[in-house]
């Protein structure tokens, strides 16, 4: 039986760490809902979508179980494209377009585009070209990038995904990254959802399960304005380690974030004068806390450590520091900070 409840009360714990962590991640994900269309209706949803084609084509849109179809037409060259109402910019957030598709047509195209009248148009699109192999393809006119995908088979269903700020643009293939673009993007340009068939063998269809369009807010790194030591005065000086921990660092995203020790510095000698000869007085670079010794030189006018420290979110983004533990030379005067002379881990 008390086996039992040991193991019963470690789930529990791990449970809560678990949800702990899901509910820390999450707050971040609060994406804002763009666009979505399941296609669930009988014709196209004209509030969110219009249609296009060649006078003399006869490309059409129909929604038939659930799957929008995007005809091609017969004439060749021409086709049928469904576009957003609305359009989008790029910018630091974070908009992610994804898209469950699957066709055989040799023009098809899914992804952002802009207005195809204009000659200073712009694009981030998967796209089937004439070729008949899968590409990703981003830029402006006269300058644009294209990777190859030929080993995806675009018969069948798959989830496409395109994440693109103003400075990058990611390209997904059932959560599985294929290609990533930092070269010209088309900034500046209003962009919309299109869904594109282009007529190169008579009539060709373009199925597309469901579009949802989001936008993540830009990362914030975390904030080390109130980072503060776990201690910040050793006593008594014994030449002990003591354990420092870096706390008050926050994160506006509620990002989890980790800390790292990147230097520690005194303003004595790390061997000297009555403070024992223990040298080194620092440990803990690279990990999440740092150990400082409790001792200071016995003719000096106390010690101080400058401890270095880095928080990094799982973006990518950081903020630096630095934290001061004073080890006084007697309990009524506190220790005067002469600067990071001597490192401490040496």
């Amino acid at each position: 039986m008390n086996k039992l409840k040991s193991v019963l009360k470690w789930f529990i714990v791990f449970t809560l760490i678990g949800l702990s962590f899901i509910s820390t991640s999450s707050l971040h994900a609060q994406n804002t809902l763009l666009l979505s269309d399941e296609f669930n209706g009988t014709s196209l949803n004209t509030a969110l979508w219009t249609f296009g084609t060649h006078p003399n084509n006869d490309a059409f849109a129909e929604v038939t179980g659930g799957i929008l179809n995007v005809h091609s037409g017969h004439v060749i060259g021409s086709g049928g494209t469904v576009i957003s109402q609305p359009s989008f910019i790029l910018s630091e957030e974070t908009l992610i377009l994804e898209m469950r598709v699957a066709t055989a047509n040799l023009g098809a195209v899914w992804g952002f585009n802009s207005d195809r009248q204009n000659p200073a148009r712009g694009w981030v699109y998967f796209g089937l070209p004439a070729t008949g192999t899968l590409i990703a393809d981003v830029g402006i006119s006269g300058s644009h990038m294209q990777f190859d995908l030929s080993f995806i088979d675009v018969t069948v269903w798959h989830t496409y995904r395109i994440e693109a700020t103003d400075t990058i643009v990611r390209f997904y293939v059932d959560n599985q990254l294929v290609a990533t673009h930092t070269g010209v993007l088309p900034l500046n340009k209003p962009l919309f959802v299109d869904l594109d068939s282009t007529s190169w063998q008579g009539d060709e269809i373009l199925y597309v399960d469901y579009v949802r369009l989001s936008q993540q807010p830009a990362n914030v790194p975390p904030d080390c304005s109130n980072a503060a030591p776990s201690r910040n005065s050793l006593w008594p000086p014994n030449h002990q380690l003591v354990n420092i921990d870096i706390l008050g660092i926050t994160d506006t995203d509620n990002d989890p974030f980790i800390i790292t020790i990147n230097s520690i510095f005194q303003d004595e000698p790390t061997n000297g004068n009555g403070d024992g000869d223990t040298a080194p007085d620092g440990f803990g670079l690279g990990s999440s806390a740092a150990s400082v010794r409790a001792e200071r030189a016995g003719n000096g006018n106390g010690r101080v450590y400058h401890i270095g420290y880095t928080a990094t979110d799982p973006a990518g983004a950081s903020c630096s520091g630095e934290v001061f533990v004073r080890v006084n030379h007697n309990k009524k005067s506190e220790a005067i900070d002469d600067g990071p002379i001597y490192n401490s881990t040496q």
